[in-house]
């Protein structure tokens, strides 16, 4: 069982002092240890049934789930110990022959609680040592360091804050290419996404707005490098600035090819200006192709049709990824109308190599060709929040592989990190609290990483001394303004933010 000491440091005055109010009991303890964590990993609302949600809350959850009643006391015990207090007191036992009474000393004076004393303790007894057997020795020894161990924790502590740690960035191996694929800092389901679309398996990202789906989409194909090249092909190719670029491979010679911009039309992708030539394989990544589905979107639309007045067949963006291979996405899939989806059920299926019926002939399926599907809901039709979602065919969500995608906070920090401490503080003071209210009081309210984003740039660009009052302004554009009035003042009341409509 891996814990992250870190999360586990920053909030261990926390979950002592919900250890501390819990009762002896070891269902009372830990009952008073699974609601510290929820308080700390507020994402995860299920604890015990949701396998797919914080990694480390679940960890704790599971922990907490294998603990006896005497490992629970050891627990206490080291919580007493650390604020300095005696151990509980114990079963009354038959007193011996008294002794001769001593002198009465002065009572010392109490020393201050020992700053890290209680994360010390609960870092060894959460890291796994208590499957062995903590002895009370132990436990001193650790707060006999605490002073020590203090000091490097407040060190940690401002390192976190100011490097974001908890946010990785990604390498990705490829058996075509000899170095590591750089993939940049990614949101903590990337991994899955990854493995699914390299698989050859369709994506089904189910989150809330503004979660970085799409966005991941596109990242996935990044890391992709073709499994074939052939003049037609849509790539992506990363030019000597560093810039991506959409292209066309216009011709190839054994693993090098000649690569182009485009225009598409009807009638698929023309190449335009020669980029480049001689572009090694290992160079060119899968190329992009989307399409945003509404519930006015036709099947015409995703297969191209023959004009019954020249005969000519003209050809659409996901036919050019079925044929030529690219990562199709299909953004707000679960808005379509649910026919035209199911009418793909073929397109979906098919294995590398197979062909499908299209208006000009059976086409064969590309061996780069991958769909990722995002949406808002798992396909079971509208909800509060997104009301224009259709209920969709339980054939044509059987050929999705299905991913949860819940906003990753670590990363959203660590995006808002790049406007500097005007990012860091309207994260941390004004976005994370209000999600937070809106978790606790179970609203259908919404507060999305584009409101971290458009707030930390829009207060980057102002003068320090003036990024104070702007925010109650901020606060009521990108949130109160958007839900009912009274839904909002009980949100921020216990949010303790503060919103101005500019009229009070």
């Amino acid at each position: 069982m891996k814990i992250d000491p870190l999360k586990t440091i920053a909030n261990g005055r926390q979950i002592a002092r919900c250890i501390e109010a819990a009762a002896n009991s070891a269902n009372g303890l830990k009952t008073g240890l699974r609601s510290a964590v929820r308080a700390v990993w507020p994402n995860t609302a299920d604890l015990t049934a949701d396998k797919s949600g914080t990694a480390k809350a679940h960890h704790v959850a599971d922990f907490c789930e294998t603990l006896t009643g005497s490992q629970f006391k050891t627990i206490e015990n080291a919580v007493w110990l650390a604020h300095g207090k005696p151990e509980p007191t114990p079963e009354p036992t038959p007193e011996p022959t008294p002794e001769p009474t001593p002198e009465p000393t002065p009572e010392p004076t109490p020393e201050p609680e020992p700053t890290g004393a209680i994360e010390a303790a609960l870092i060894e007894t959460l890291t796994g040592k208590l499957g062995g057997g903590v002895s009370r020795e132990d436990f001193e020894k650790l707060l006999a360091d605490s002073a020590t161990l203090a000091s490097q924790l407040e060190e940690l502590r401002e390192e976190i804050a100011n490097s974001n740690t908890g946010c990785q960035p990604i390498e990705i191996h490829s058996p075509a290419v000899p170095e590591p694929i750089p993939a940049g800092t990614q949101h903590r389901l990337f991994p899955r996404l990854l493995a699914a679309v390299s698989a050859g398996e369709n994506v089904w990202a189910t989150g809330p707005a503004g979660s970085m789906k799409t966005s991941a989409a596109r990242s996935a194909s990044r890391c992709l490098v073709p499994k074939e090249l052939h003049a037609g092909k849509p790539v992506q190719w990363q030019d000597a600035a560093g810039k991506w670029c959409d292209v066309v491979v216009t011709e190839t010679a054994d693993d090098v090819a000649t690569v182009a911009t485009y225009t598409f039309s009807e009638s698929g992708l023309s190449p335009d200006d020669i980029l480049a030539e001689d572009v090694p394989r290992s160079e060119l990544r899968l190329g992009y192709l989307s399409d945003s589905f509404s519930a006015q979107a036709s099947r015409t639309e995703l297969i191209g049709f023959v004009s019954p007045i020249n005969g000519a067949y003209y050809s659409s963006k996901m036919r050019i990824a079925f044929e030529h291979g690219a990562l199709y996405c299909c953004d707000e899939i679960d808005s379509a109308n649910p026919n035209v989806i199911t009418g793909m059920n073929e397109t979906f299926n098919v294995k590398a190599g197979d062909t499908v019926g299209f208006p000009d002939g059976m086409i064969r399926r590309n061996a780069d060709f991958v769909a990722v599907a995002t949406a808002n809901t798992v396909g079971a039709g509208q909800t509060q929040q997104y009301c224009g979602r259709l209920p969709q065919d339980k054939a044509a969500l059987d050929r999705f592989t299905f991913l949860s995608w819940n906003y990753d906070e670590e990363l959203e920090l660590h995006i808002a990190d790049q406007w500097g401490t005007a990012g860091r503080d309207w994260f941390n003071t004004v976005v994370l609290p209000i999600r937070n209210a809106i978790r606790t009081l179970d609203s259908s309210a919404m507060c999305s990483p584009r409101m971290t984003f458009n707030g930390a740039a829009r207060l980057a660009a102002m003068p320090e001394d003036k990024r104070a009052a702007e925010i109650p302004y901020l606060v009521h554009e990108y949130f109160a303004a958007k839900i009912d009035p009274a839904e909002a003042k009980k949100i921020l009341a216990k949010a303790n933010v503060s919103s101005n409509d500019g009229w009070s």
